[in-house]
């Protein structure tokens, strides 16, 4: 008889959040071990970008779908408006005076104030766990109603968003289900919410959060050996054991299709996702550049592919970066396209580029996916779980970003020779990887794990 598993995950497809392959990993997989899953996830009215392709394979899976509640990002500009009315209003009614020392000091007070208010709300009542928050109520009652009515026994949570666990947390008080939860990225110990606004009391909670997950779960899995080990370490006085480590996976079946595409005429670098958080192309930008006014590239013998959200970097505009290092006719800036679509491009490209700068216990999905194509991976990273990656299955090279000379000389070489990636290495990368693999080394765990619970009771 099949053991019965509910895989709540925020990203799923059809949504083209890279954050769905690995919880559409299990579901797609599972059943081989014996294991019946089923989804919750959020309705399609919420997703920005579609892609259906994403659901072969996954046709018999019953997916649950729930709202979300309104966003309280009103709130906030009603209060960020009320705020600055006040703090101007008492401006002009508690000092008399008209020297302009005084009428500066009090504006800088002012703005001060009103920044640590900012602050301290966008932290506390918008970014904390994260800003998808407005799910936990519905799915947390969706899961608790279908886990009691399909007589569901585990239920396993994948973040981010990190709210996913709090709906795990919840839907396990209420049931008892035994709870799994995974993440992809790490939460709080490991890297303090940075990309989030924080104050010392949402820090306090988010903190108390992730320890309560850590205590109640029966398993935690990490796509990452360093962000396995970390946690590990930290909670070990909370959790003796039940870290596991569970990569993200590379799938045979749809590279085994493209493996007689061509390249590119012409030398191709090819970089697939959305450039934030610190990620940018300048690097290569400026290397280019430099061989070009060097006289050892030609300025027509490679053209550069930005495919999917790449319009700004940093909230500029990505063209205006690239006419300042006069590579417009070198550059394409592409939408996003379907995922067999980009997966085609990488690899027809002979560098596939990966920005990584500060990611110490992450591994984007981009890194299984270049692997996978058997293209060569330039890799802009600092030292962490990505560059380990790529460095221990020999996929290709890794830099600092301002490791400007080294990467000037490994772009000369690339172009100059366009050396393919070695089959072997690709192979091996993908044997060791396989999705099938992966999952089925998750339901030895989830096994383990039920063979414990029967004998128990």
């Amino acid at each position: 008889m099949d053991k019965k598993i509910l895989i709540i995950s925020y990203h799923f497809p059809p949504s083209q959040a890279v954050g769905g392959l690995r919880a559409a990993n299990f579901a797609r997989y599972l059943p081989a071990s014996g294991w019946q899953p089923c989804v919750l996830t959020i309705k399609d009215k919420y997703i920005d970008n579609l892609d259906a392709e994403r659901l072969q394979g996954l046709e018999s899976l019953t997916i649950y779908k729930t709202n979300k509640l309104p966003q309280v990002m009103e709130f906030y500009r009603l209060a960020k408006s009320s705020l600055k009315k006040m703090l101007k209003s008492r401006q002009k009614g508690t000092d008399g005076s008209t020297g302009s020392k005084n009428r500066s000091d009090e504006s800088e007070i002012s703005e001060d104030t009103l920044q640590r208010v900012k602050r301290y709300y966008a932290s506390l009542f918008l970014a904390l766990p994260d800003y998808e928050k407005n799910w936990i109520l519905p799915a947390s009652t969706k899961a608790i109603r279908e886990i009691r009515r399909n007589k569901i026994d585990y239920i396993l949570t994948s973040c981010p968003p990190y709210s996913v666990h709090l709906v795990g947390l919840l839907a396990h008080l209420a049931t008892g289900a035994n709870w799994i939860a995974d993440f992809r990225d790490p939460w709080y110990v490991a890297s303090k919410k940075r990309m989030y606004p924080t104050c010392t009391l949402s820090r306090k909670i988010e903190g108390a959060l992730e320890k309560q997950v850590m205590k109640r779960a029966r398993l935690v899995l990490c796509n990452t050996e360093r962000l396995c080990d970390t946690l590990a370490s930290a909670y070990s006085k909370v959790k003796k054991n039940g870290f596991v480590y569970i990569p993200n996976g590379i799938s045979t079946d749809i590279f085994s299709g493209l493996r007689d595409l061509p390249k590119y005429e012409k030398f191709t670098l090819t970089y697939t996702g959305s450039l934030y958080f610190f990620r940018t192309p300048e690097p290569v930008f400026k290397a280019l550049k430099e061989l070009i006014d060097k006289g050892q590239v030609d300025r027509d013998s490679f053209t550069i592919k930005l495919v999917g959200h790449c319009d700004t970097i940093d909230g500029s505009p990505t063209i205006d970066l690239v006419s300042a290092y006069g590579l417009a006719e070198n550059v394409e800036i592409l939408p996003p396209v379907p995922y067999l679509k980009s997966l085609e491009i990488v690899k027809r490209s002979h560098l596939a580029l990966l920005f990584a700068p500060d990611q110490p216990f992450q591994i984007p999905a981009k890194v299984y996916d270049y692997i996978g194509t058997g293209t060569r991976i330039l890799a802009l990273a600092g030292e962490g779980a990505t560059s380990d990656m790529v460095l221990k299955t020999g996929t290709g090279s890794v830099f600092q970003p301002d490791n400007h000379e080294d990467l000037k000389a490994f772009l000369l070489d690339s172009i100059n020779n366009q050396t393919p990636m070695s089959e072997t290495v690709t192979m091996e990368a993908i044997q060791k990887f396989d999705r099938e693999k992966v999952v089925s080394d998750l339901a030895d765990y989830l096994n383990a794990q039920f063979e414990q619970g029967e004998r128990a009771n």
